[in-house]
């Protein structure tokens, strides 16, 4: 699998990665935004290293990992 990760010019820092295996959707890193309440989230990635204390109920498709 293709991922293709963009870099913010100035810092360095990852801003947003894309996949060729999903092409429609974009992981864009929300805390690279001023101003991030607007983000509408479709999916959780890596849930399976996530907090045993972290609980995700929001109804959204969960990933272990990747795609």
């Amino acid at each position: 699998m293709q991922v293709h990760r963009y870099f913010c010019i100035e810092c360095g820092s990852v801003v947003l990665t894309s996949f060729d295996v999903d092409p429609t959707h974009v992981c864009l890193k929300a805390c690279s935004l001023d101003e991030p309440s607007w983000l509408q989230f479709g999916f959780h990635l890596y849930v399976s290293s996530k907090q045993p204390w972290d609980r995700i109920e929001d109804g959204l498709t969960h990933f272990s990992k990747d795609f």
